[in-house]
């Protein structure tokens, strides 16, 4: 359950509290609080990443944040002993900052909630990063050896988040940035039985994520409650492979914390993680898909790939694009008749497509709605 930890929290984990170096190698000077404290973070931080390292394959998910809040509450309580004393103005400042983060993060760690989870960790990141790093280049915080190529990595994540943080303002915090992060969480599953609902959880055997819903067994559908985006209908027809009513054995989906799936004369599932990063299509199937992620912002003329039955005026591909910015929904329908259609889609909005096979004995996991730039 732990495979996200390494796209997002390996750079969450790269930064540490507290520390110790070599004792003062003249006993008879006296050692000012500025230096106790500067060997009191080396210690620790080098300590932190030692710990870390050492659940880093842990499988359990709640005991992985149980130790990560831990490790850090230890530091902060050894950290902030030794910053009560601290003389030098600009150094007490960093460690405050530092402490500040380390909050934060202890939080981000705590949290259930994905979104919050995304905020906990890019205010930590504000804090945390600068601190750090002015502390190892200003303030000689001595980084062990074997931790070097840690800081080295993190210090160059660092000064590329910063640097975007003052070139890109108004860029940060979007919804499509909540999309990707949540991408992260994708863990993939073995086969299920469907036993009753599914809840989405992180602590349940559905994480939070974007998944290519899989049906293995039986033909049905697939309702559900949304826990918070109430407008991102769940209310899907499927079946596996080889059903003889052409539903798609295939349906991408958003699933948030708290979302629960419940299935009917479904009997057997499996959910497949879609990778963090992916490109861009102009030609997709049957789900949800994110504008500025799935497909590129931009204004489009509709077609298909599969044969329309024009007899059946209502029925082709239906589609519903949802702006979380402004919690507005607006619908389109694609069909033999109806087809000379166009969208236009805004980076962040959700695309749910919908398709009525009426072409019998095709299966609709071949089929694609078609997206061509206009203008």
């Amino acid at each position: 359950m732990n495979k996200f930890f390494s796209l997002f929290f390996a750079l969450l984990m790269v930064i540490g509290i507290l520390g110790c170096s070599n004792q003062s190698e003249n006993a008879g000077e006296e050692v000012s609080p500025d230096d106790v404290f500067i060997e009191k973070f080396s210690k620790a931080i080098n300590e932190r990443w030692a710990e870390q390292e050492k659940i880093e394959g842990m499988e359990d998910e709640k005991k992985y944040y149980e130790k990560n809040v831990g490790i850090l509450e230890k530091e902060l309580e050894i950290i902030e002993k030794s910053l009560a004393n601290v003389e030098d103005k600009e150094l007490k400042e960093l460690g405050n900052q530092y402490v500040e983060g380390a909050k934060i993060q202890i939080e981000m760690f705590k949290s259930n909630d994905s979104q919050l989870q995304l905020e906990y960790s890019e205010k930590a990141a504000q804090l945390r990063q600068p601190a750090l790093v002015k502390l190892v280049d200003e303030y000689n915080v001595i980084i062990e050896e074997e931790f070097q190529q840690i800081y080295k990595d993190f210090k160059g994540e660092a000064t590329e988040i910063n640097n975007t943080t003052e070139d890109n303002t108004d860029e940060k915090n979007t919804t499509l940035d909540a999309f990707n992060y949540i991408a992260t969480f994708s863990t993939q599953t073995e086969e299920l039985y469907v036993t009753g609902n599914i809840v989405i959880g992180q602590n349940e055997e559905v994480t939070p994520g974007i998944y290519d819903l899989e049906i293995t067994g039986g033909s049905g559908n697939i309702f559900g409650d949304r826990s918070s985006v109430s407008s991102l209908f769940i209310n899907w027809v499927g079946g596996a492979k080889g059903n003889t009513g052409g539903y798609p054995s295939k349906i991408r989906i958003i699933l948030f914390e708290g979302d629960t799936l419940e299935f009917s004369n479904i009997s057997k599932v499996k959910f497949n993680a879609v990778p963090e990063k992916v490109l861009p299509s102009n030609e997709l199937g049957i789900g949800e898909f994110i504008v500025g992620r799935d497909i590129r912002p931009g204004d489009y003329k509709l077609s298909t790939n599969v044969k329309l039955n024009p007899e059946y005026e209502n029925l082709g591909w239906d589609i519903r694009i949802y702006n979380d910015e402004n919690g507005q929904s607006r619908d389109q329908r694609y069909t033999a008749t109806n087809n000379d259609v166009a969208v236009s889609l805004k980076e962040g909005e959700v695309i749910s497509i919908s398709y009525d096979n009426t072409d019998h004995g095709s299966s609709s996991d071949d089929a694609k709605l078609i997206f061509t730039k206009f203008k």
